[in-house]
């Protein structure tokens, strides 16, 4: 399970540098609606990431409470296989960084409903692309911190920050958008441009750096791998 806020922003930072979400964020920026279209699209991607997360967390309830010293086996599989889940998202997104750029497609039922989009349109795609396999996993990876933790304030603490950190690349050119359209539009687009292009790197780094470390947890729950030496 995570136990650290720097585990945590990893896995948000995993989840903010996503290339799909980018992708559609760049396409409305640079489409005759973008001002009425891009602050709906980031409402619609926090919505969809609150949603998957309090599905995962919903789903972690069922897995038997963690108890001191005494690790629960269902929790070690559990980190094993997101881990393995993890770093497999990892390796495809370092490939797949090796593509140009115009190689790079976006789903086609994506690609067909931005045809002349408008808000409820935008905030219905963002909602739908955060319930892809990637942010799936991700959701269920901060499910097991929240499962971890006893405090309730700290585990909606934790939920809030993932959101915020997990969709920080979607808000901040939207809001920026919706606030001074003609001002921030020229280096908003070449921003978005470059981080779609960046941030496969930077997701690959995260999810391999995240998935070993849950691999590894997971080892230890099972007893494969010991836990170190207590003084």
């Amino acid at each position: 399970m995570l136990g650290s806020l720097s585990q945590l922003l990893t896995v948000g930072l995993a989840a903010a540098f996503s290339s799909v979400p980018i992708t559609v964020l760049l396409v409305i920026l640079v489409s005759p609606r973008r001002s009425v279209s891009a602050f709906p699209y980031a409402l619609g991607c926090v919505a969809g990431t609150l949603g998957v997360v309090l599905a995962a967390v919903a789903a972690a309830q069922l897995m038997p409470e963690p108890r001191p010293r005494q690790p629960s086996v269902t929790i070690a599989i559990v980190e094993f296989v997101l881990g393995a889940a993890l770093i497999g998202l990892g390796i495809r997104a370092w490939v797949r960084r090796r593509r140009p750029r115009h190689t790079r497609k976006l789903p086609n039922w994506a690609a067909t409903a931005l045809e002349g989009m408008g808000p409820f349109r935008a905030f219905v795609i963002g909602v739908i692309l955060e319930f892809r396999a990637k942010s799936i996993v991700l959701a269920l990876v901060v499910s097991l911190q929240v499962h971890a933790t006893a405090n309730r304030t700290l585990a909606i603490l934790v939920i809030v920050i993932y959101v915020v950190i997990s969709t920080v690349t979607i808000t901040i050119p939207a809001l920026a958008m919706l606030m001074a359209p003609q001002r921030t539009e020229p280096w908003l687009t070449a921003a978005t441009a470059r981080l779609a292009t960046a941030g496969p790197v930077i997701s690959a780094a995260a999810l391999c750096l995240l998935g070993l470390g849950l691999l590894g947890l997971g080892l230890v729950g099972l007893g494969v791998v010991g836990a170190g030496v207590s003084n």
